[in-house]
Formats: C-alpha cells, structure tokens, sequence
C-alpha cells in the first residue's frame, strides 16, 4: 500500500514538473491562435517546445534570452512585484509593476504580452 502511494505522489509531481502552459490570442484555444507555450520555464514560439523556437527562459525571477541563463543574456527580472530591465533592481528601471503574486508560466505570459 505504502509504494503504491508512494508512486502515485511520485507521478503526480512528475506531470507538474513537466506541466505545459499555452498562452492563446483573445478567447480562441485553437492551436494557430497560440501566442507561446511554456515548459518547464521556457516560452517557445506559439505551440512549439523546440529549443530553436525558444523566446525566453525564466528561473528564479528573472527572464533570459532564449534558453540562456546567464546573467549578460538577462532581458528582466521580478522583485518585490516589480519588473525592471536586465539585472537591474532600481525604481527608474521598472517596466511595469504586479501586485500580486505570479507564477513562472504567469510571469513569462505578461513578459511576452507586455514586449
């Protein structure tokens, strides 16, 4: 009973951690209205998941060229609800501000919305 349990945890926190978010133009949830797809942190390019196609990477906050995630590809980052360019953390550098907590896929969904 024990490892039958045990591997039912095991699945379920497998399929998050490969959870799959697709951002849709409007109301439509028609494959050609796909705005990006986000993997495991990454925001690809309407519904694709090919590395080629990746927009941008985001961990920790911060949001990466590509599938970069170093900090000179860095385009932004999130702190104390407040989005600014790069690596900066100063006010004059704030793109947009959230109130309100986001997760990853919501994160990367307003970066590609906003850009």
């Amino acid at each position: 009973m024990k490892s039958i349990l045990f591997i039912a945890i095991f699945l379920i926190i497998a399929s998050t951690l490969n959870a799959q978010t697709t951002v849709y133009k409007g109301t439509s949830t028609y494959s050609s209205d796909a705005l990006c797809t986000i993997k495991n942190g990454v925001v690809y390019k309407g519904t694709s998941t090919y590395s080629s196609d990746a927009l941008c990477t985001v961990k920790d906050g911060t949001i990466y060229k590509g599938t970069s995630t170093y900090s000179s590809d860095a385009l932004g980052n999130l702190k104390n609800g407040r989005v600014c360019k790069g690596t900066s953390t100063y006010s004059s550098d704030a793109l947009f501000t959230i109130k309100g907590n986001l997760s990853l896929a919501e994160l990367a969904a307003v970066w590609i919305v906003t850009q």
